[in-house]
C-alpha cells in the first residue's frame, strides 16, 4: 500500500511556520510590538479569512 505524501507535506509545512513565526517573535522588541507592528498585524486579520474562508485560498 502506497502512502500518500500530503499528510507529511502539511506537517513539515506547518512546522516550518510555526517555527519562522516563533523566530520572527523573538527577534522583535516587546517596545516594538507594541508600536505600529501590531497594527499592521492586527488589520490583516479580516482579510486572512476573507482569503480563508470566503475564497477558499483561491484566487477570486
Amino acid at each position: 500500500m502506497k502512502l500518500n505524501s500530503q499528510p507529511i507535506l502539511g506537517i513539515v509545512a506547518s512546522v516550518f511556520v510555526v517555527s519562522a513565526s516563533l523566530w520572527m517573535s523573538v527577534l522583535i522588541s516587546p517596545d516594538t510590538m507594541l508600536t505600529w507592528i501590531s497594527l499592521i498585524l492586527v488589520a490583516m486579520v479580516p482579510m486572512q479569512m476573507v482569503i480563508g474562508l470566503a475564497w477558499g485560498s483561491q484566487h477570486p
